[in-house]
């Protein structure tokens, strides 16, 4: 799944127009959009760790040349 410039992810859904008239198209679209939201949540969440985990460092750093 591509993810966007602001680190979204996001399906192509006219990959789905050839099912547009199945009957279970609609709960497919769902199930698309909420593995995209997932995916999203957990970019962020990864994005996060590295940022607390820098934020870590810095702070270490900072301690270690305060001693």
């Amino acid at each position: 799944m591509p993810i966007d410039n602001q680190g979204e992810a996001v399906y192509d859904h006219s990959k789905l127009t050839p099912n547009r008239h199945d009957e279970d198209y609609p709960s497919l679209v769902s199930q698309y959009r909420k593995a995209e939201a997932a995916w999203t949540q957990k970019i962020k969440d990864a994005a996060q760790a590295v940022d607390d985990a820098d934020q870590g460092v810095k702070l270490a750093r900072l301690l270690q040349q305060v001693a």
